[in-house]
């Protein structure tokens, strides 16, 4: 049986070369039939050639791929501080700009100012602002944002101002409950570890409605000019005492800790001066 599959082979091999030795047209045709069988195994030993010729290429060497990659970590890490910083811009321009409308519409004269210094500790809550006396900012002034109270001033320097949040157990507001005549005095309480503490509202009636809670809390004129109608906070609980009920107050302003620029209202809280009629 050996045999005769090499005495066929032979014979296929002396046929082949037959084919190919002869310039006929027959020929011609069955070298192009022959040629076109094989042309898939032709062309597959091309491209392992090709293979094979570009794996003897030289490798690159080590260094200069951690080179590269240090290249390229480095862009990225640029491109991501780049990044971050636009989106910090993005959003100072939009609180700017939120302030912009707040003070175009407010009916009360606003100093506008920047936060420079912050002080948070369990006994006192202060920040420096860049405005003092010679902007017309005052001892006492009330401190706010479109979201509501931030505070009062309590010193004041010829460009500087110390203000106390409202979160300070010390700045005390005179408080009533939105649609309501139920008041009290709203103050912050000494805490160790939170930065958005909860106020109390103290010295509610005894027997007060618990469905008021949700409902705002809005300051009242009290001794130093404070004017009325700013929101200050919503109720979130009560609590009652021995003689009275206080409410758990959330703040209006959460985000005191991140705040960048407060407007101070002039002591007496006096409204914008008209402006000038027109001549024409």
């Amino acid at each position: 049986m050996r045999r005769l599959n090499l005495l066929a082979l032979l014979v296929f091999v002396v046929t082949l070369g037959w084919v190919f030795t002869f310039d006929t047209p027959a020929t011609r045709g069955i070298q192009s039939r022959i040629m076109a069988l094989f042309s898939p195994f032709t062309r597959a030993g091309a491209k392992v050639q090709e293979k094979i010729s570009a794996s003897s290429e030289p490798p690159v060497e080590a260094s200069v791929l951690k080179a590269e990659n240090d290249r390229l970590t480095i862009e990225n890490e640029r491109l991501r501080l780049v990044d971050q910083q636009l989106i910090e811009t993005r959003a100072q321009l939009e609180q700017l700009n939120a302030l912009f409308k707040f003070n175009q519409q407010s009916t009360y004269a606003l100093t506008a100012a920047r936060i420079i210094v912050r002080k948070n500790s369990a006994w006192f809550r202060q920040a420096t602002i860049d405005k003092g006396s010679r902007d017309g900012v005052s001892s006492g002034s009330p401190v706010i944002v479109p979201d509501g109270l931030v505070g009062r001033v309590v010193k004041v320097g010829p460009d500087v101002a110390e203000i106390l949040f409202i979160t300070d157990e010390l700045c005390k507001v005179a408080a009533q409950i939105e649609g309501t005549s139920e008041r009290g005095i709203l103050e912050g309480v000494r805490v160790s570890t939170s930065r958005r503490p909860d106020l109390r509202l103290r010295f509610l009636p005894r027997e007060i409605d618990k469905s008021l809670i949700g409902r705002k809390i809005y300051s009242l004129p009290d001794y130093i000019s404070f004017p009325p109608n700013i929101l200050l906070g919503t109720i979130s609980e009560f609590r009652a005492g021995d003689y009275s009920t206080e409410a758990v107050i959330k703040p209006a302003v959460q985000n005191l800790d991140r705040l960048e620029y407060v407007f101070v209202m002039g002591l007496g809280a006096g409204e914008k001066p008209s402006p000038p009629p027109d001549p024409r």
